[in-house]
């Protein structure tokens, strides 16, 4: 069988979205030639990591681990991650499949699809005279606010106002 969750439910944009696969041989004797598939949310650079990596690789944004025969009772455990961008705005989702020569019970052999939020930045700018009027000689003042509104945080934002150039 194969299971799937996900690290966290939600992650900001510029964060880090992460799903744990567990592959159990549950027959009463040796699974042969036991595979993992996973056709990878599109648009990311993901890797592989944890106990069982070794078995996996990357490739064209799908997932591929070939663990052996597995005797049973006997569990592969990886993750896969990959940094988010606004552009996976607002979720993720991903499936995975498994395959073993002569599997009995291949109902239990997909999981998915488990969503992962991606909570976008929504950033807002606003330019204000601190007074409606100014005298001729007399400093304007103006307030630039930024405000992150969210749900996603706001990395590395720049703002910046033109003057008219006879000020």
């Amino acid at each position: 069988s194969v299971t799937m969750t996900a690290a966290s439910g939600s992650v900001s944009a510029g964060g880090t979205a992460a799903y744990d696969l567990t592959v159990t041989a549950n027959g009463p004797g040796p699974s042969p030639a036991v595979t993992l598939l996973d056709t990878l949310p599109s648009g990311l650079f993901w890797s592989v990591s944890g106990t069982h990596s070794a078995a996996c690789f990357v490739a064209n944004s799908a997932l591929s681990c070939n663990f052996g025969t597995l005797n049973p009772g006997e569990i592969r455990t990886v993750r896969v991650s990959a940094p988010v961008l606004a552009a996976s705005c607002p979720t993720i989702q991903n499936s995975a499949t498994i395959s073993a020569d002569g599997d009995a019970t291949p109902a239990n052999n997909a999981t998915g699809p488990v969503t992962i939020t991606v909570n976008c930045p929504d950033v807002s700018v606003s330019l204000l005279p601190t007074t409606l009027s100014v005298n001729a000689g007399s400093s304007a003042v103006y307030t630039l606010r930024v405000s992150g509104n969210g749900p996603g945080t706001s990395n590395n934002v720049v703002a910046s106002a033109s003057l008219h150039p006879g000020l």
